[in-house]
């Protein structure tokens, strides 16, 4: 049987964040990065568990991993290896918080650009700030993902469980990046 491997983005990114990986990986196993839905951490954990295979690998960043953290949580015995890159197990700070909320208002008066013009340089090193070919790729995947989808994802990791205990007793392979 082949190795599954699904692939979980964060707020603001889809499979483009995933693409040099899955089709680094296509020749040793079946890749897909599942777009959770929901309103809710567990119900995207829930979304992309009814999509899943029954066992897979999960490779989840950022709000992926709050998902992947969910859904090792629900279902544990369905996943073979969870890797987490770039997550946290803890629920936002109040300046993390205070920023997200401000976000969230600037999407709802449908000020997306905005939203997406700050938020690159926090995702692209300040060494890569300057290629421009990566920039465009960034906010055409940005804007695949769309001011309604990344609302919702906002809203969903606003008061997101702290999943600190459960991971120190989860007895599942697990990689922190």
């Amino acid at each position: 049987m082949t190795q599954q491997i699904i692939f979980l983005s964060g707020i603001l990114c889809d499979w483009g964040l995933w693409e040099n990986q899955m089709q680094a990986l296509s020749e040793v196993a079946e890749c897909q990065c599942i777009s959770p839905e929901g309103t809710s951490i567990e119900e995207m954990a829930r979304s992309v568990l009814d999509q899943a295979p029954d066992k897979f690998i999960l490779s989840a960043s950022s709000m992926g991993g709050y998902i992947g953290m969910e859904m090792a949580r629900i279902a544990p015995e369905r996943i073979e290896t969870l890797i987490l890159s770039n997550t946290s197990a803890r629920q936002d700070h109040p300046k993390q918080k205070e920023l997200r909320l401000s976000t969230i208002e600037e999407l709802k008066a449908g000020d997306f650009e905005t939203v997406v013009e700050r938020l690159i340089p926090a995702l692209v090193s300040p060494e890569s700030r300057g290629d421009t070919n990566l920039l465009e790729s960034i906010r055409q995947m940005m804007h695949r993902v769309g001011s309604e989808t990344t609302l919702r994802q906002q809203l969903a990791t606003l008061d997101r469980p702290d999943f600190r205990s459960f991971l120190k007793n989860l007895e599942l392979h697990t990689r922190v990046i």
